[in-house]
């Protein structure tokens, strides 16, 4: 059997291409409408509360997600849910009476 050069497999190796400077900052100010969106309804986490989101910020999450490929989205939006967990602890700690400590921590030690 001879061997085969042109095949008709609809299967073809995917590259992504990092989206240029343009694309970065369509996806960053669709981003930021969404997020605005979400702020005026009081929305945290628009991945759990996909059905009220899907009501009132029906079109700015479109948007969102048609100019920022899909990683993105998905990253932003769990970020968005870590950043207010992270500044409800500092609340809760300052409400506490921690005091934060500038400076930086010293690098972990190098393991032989």
């Amino acid at each position: 059997m001879a061997p085969t050069f042109f095949t008709t497999s609809t299967s073809t190796a995917t590259t992504t291409i990092a989206p240029d400077r343009s694309k970065r900052e369509k996806c960053w100010l669709a981003r930021d409408n969404f997020f605005s969106c979400l702020d005026k309804h009081d929305i945290i986490d628009s991945i759990r509360e996909k059905s009220k989101v899907d009501k009132v910020c029906r079109n700015e999450n479109t948007s969102f997600e048609a100019d920022c490929i899909s990683s993105w989205v998905t990253y932003f939006k769990q970020r968005r849910v870590a950043e207010w967990k992270k500044s409800q602890a500092i609340e809760k700690l300052e409400a506490e009476g921690a005091v934060r400590l500038e400076g930086q921590l010293p690098p972990p030690p190098v393991k032989r």
